[in-house]
């Protein structure tokens, strides 16, 4: 809408190009952006992202958003510094405002992988005494119905190991089948 504004306000002034390198840089940082979306999701090896581009490549996307910065500054470095500010603002305004939507964010998929790599790298490392934390399997049935084992296990584990509650459910596998119910 800023923008909008802005282009009637330099129109009325009669002279459209003194707006020409502010609409070139939001264009070349939302090129830049996009670039940079599909590198990110294509390093995070998000199950959600499927390019269908047969010669697609990350570090081509990565050099595109960097190109596409560089070519902001080239054209004009005040306009260039405007733009990031606006982002940055956006970006702020986002961050703490904080929708209820979930956009499916590429921190989720940086987040698991890292947690995945992570465990797998503890699962190669010989175990050392001075480094033992306790892992729990509790099969605590429901957990709303003992708290107390529940809690008992939490001071067991200090909240520096892992603790998984498990309910198992007995159904039989006829009756799943009838009834049409994926438990």
């Amino acid at each position: 809408m800023s923008l909008f504004c802005l282009i009637i306000y330099e129109n009325c002034l009669g002279d459209i190009n003194i707006i020409a390198p502010i609409i070139s840089n939001f264009f070349l940082a939302s090129y830049g952006l996009l670039n940079y979306a599909c590198f990110d999701a294509s390093y995070a090896a998000s199950p959600g992202f499927r390019p269908g581009f047969k010669y697609f490549n990350k570090w081509l996307s990565l050099g595109g958003a960097m190109l596409c910065i560089a070519v902001m500054f080239i054209m004009s470095w005040w306009t260039s510094l405007i733009t990031l500010v606006f982002i940055a603002c956006l970006y702020m305004y986002l961050y703490y405002r904080q929708p209820a939507v979930n956009w499916g964010s590429s921190v989720q998929a940086h987040s698991y992988k890292s947690a995945l790599d992570a465990t797998l790298a503890l699962s190669s490392t010989a175990e050392h005494v001075k480094n033992y934390r306790p892992q729990i399997l509790l099969l605590s049935g429901n957990p709303i119905t003992r708290p107390s084992l529940i809690d008992f296990a939490a001071h067991v584990t200090k909240d520096n190991s892992l603790l998984l509650c498990a309910f198992i459910m007995a159904v039989s596998l006829l009756a799943s089948l009838c009834n049409g119910s994926d438990r």
